[in-house]
């Protein structure tokens, strides 16, 4: 599988920027274009955490 890399610079405070990538829940408010996810393992936060994400226009889940 290749692996992709996406840089971004973003015009915010790091602790608004943290708090909104580090939790799942609120990816929605970085990336409008996801409607759904799910976990796909036991944990929803750390190491080995896997999701996932479904977006609009988008007909195949992606696997995170």
């Amino acid at each position: 599988m290749a692996r992709i890399v996406v840089t971004r610079v973003i015009d915010a405070p790091i602790d608004v920027v943290f708090n909104t990538v580090a939790h799942i829940q609120q990816f929605s408010a970085a990336l409008p274009h996801i409607v759904n996810f799910e976990f796909l393992s036991d944990s929803e936060t750390g190491i080995g955490t896997r999701l996932r994400e479904t977006g609009a226009g988008n007909s195949r889940p992606v696997d995170l």
